[in-house]
């Protein structure tokens, strides 16, 4: 948020345990709760690393938020499987105890589909850095 803030973006923070700090640029909130509060649309959403911690229903439920605050794009970053099964769930990744659910790259696509967005392959890969694959770009096409 600060990063953005510094460019002169306008933005807002969901977060479960806000900061100690009271910042009005930040709502305590839950990602998998249901959408009211904040009452706007946003042209970009951003989830950084904080799929991979929920259960596989909480994702779903995180995924529609996600979706239903956004006007146009939803950016984020996740831990992602690439095996073919769409619907198979890693339960740890050996790297972080509080890593529950690791999903496949397609399942978290058709989470997006059914919501009305488009995986947005090139958007993606520009915004991943590291190249870890760990990147999604998705955009609202109804």
């Amino acid at each position: 948020m600060t990063l953005l803030q510094s460019l002169d973006v306008d933005v807002m923070g969901l977060d479960l345990h806000p900061p100690y700090e009271q910042r009005s640029d930040i709502s305590r909130g839950d990602i998998t709760g249901p959408c009211v509060g904040i009452g706007q649309y946003f042209d970009l959403v951003i989830c950084r690393e904080v799929l991979e911690h929920l259960t596989v229903s909480a994702i779903s439920r995180a995924v529609t938020n996600l979706c239903w605050y956004s006007s146009r794009f939803v950016y984020g970053t996740t831990r992602l499987h690439d095996r073919e099964d769409i619907l198979s769930v890693d339960t740890h990744d050996q790297l972080d105890p509080t890593h529950i659910s690791i999903v496949s790259k397609k399942f978290l696509r058709l989470l997006f589909i059914l919501h009305g967005f488009t995986y947005r392959s090139e958007l993606a890969l520009l915004m991943d850095h590291r190249a870890l694959g760990r990147t999604f770009v998705f955009e609202r096409t109804s």
